[in-house]
């Protein structure tokens, strides 16, 4: 069972809301069956579904996609996540029903993909960020910038999420993130691939006004999930 929400998740559904897209959460990992799935497709009927790819369960992933994709073959599929920043065009050799994959940050992607759906001619090229099949060919567009000021995003959409089922929400902990990015080198570490090397971060007074937000919710810890949080000194005693 998962200890929290999927912040990733929260911060895009909350930069579709703030678009007027309609946005629905089923979190698996909660242990919800395939059929439980299939009742929400069902009953919310979407025009795209969207998966988060993991490596330690991709062939979980591959298999669901596949699924879900031979019974409602008129749904748009997509992925993202870590696994796709990593391998890119490789995850398409493993399932052959996913319909786009955003790699890196997926806010800014995701909002434009949706916008050319809406189009009456697609092109999906002009999307940056997207890898998509288009006949028999896999096309990778150019990386979508990074988005240099995170004080411009919402906060994360967390109330989809179905927040009395995880642990840290039960004992009045939320995780935050409050910056992106690290500038260092590790071989074990692959966040580059996702968010890059440039340390971006949110204002001290932003951190501030979202703790002081979610404190008068309830919420009595608080579980930093930062790339490198302490990267910038001043920042930090700020």
């Amino acid at each position: 069972m998962p200890d929290s929400p999927h912040y990733g998740i929260g911060q895009l559904a909350a930069l579709l809301l703030e678009n007027n897209i309609e946005v629905k959460i089923l979190d698996m990992r909660l242990g919800y069956t395939f059929e439980i799935l299939q009742k929400t497709i069902e009953e919310y009927n979407p025009n795209m579904i969207g998966f988060t790819l993991i490596a330690t369960r991709i062939k979980m992933c591959y298999a669901m996609i596949d699924r879900v994709k031979k019974m409602y073959p008129d749904i748009w599929t997509v992925a993202g996540g870590t696994h796709v920043a990593s391998f890119k065009k490789r995850i398409f050799e493993g399932t052959k029903n996913l319909d786009f994959a955003v790699k890196q940050e997926g806010e800014q992607t995701f909002v434009e993909l949706i916008k050319q759906l809406e189009q009456k001619d697609h092109e999906f090229s002009k999307v940056k960020g997207l890898i998509f099949k288009k006949k028999n060919e896999i096309i990778e567009t150019e990386n979508m910038a990074m988005i240099e000021d995170l004080d411009k995003l919402p906060d994360p959409a967390y109330h989809l999420f179905e927040l009395e089922k995880y642990y840290v929400w039960q004992r009045g902990a939320m995780p935050i993130v409050t910056s992106r990015g690290c500038p260092f080198l590790c071989v074990f570490c692959s966040i580059n691939l996702t968010m890059g090397r440039k340390f971006r971060a949110l204002s001290p007074q932003r951190v501030v006004n979202m703790l002081e937000k979610y404190n008068k919710e309830g919420m009595r810890k608080f579980d930093i999930q930062d790339d490198e949080f302490s990267f910038n000194k001043k920042r930090v005693h700020d």
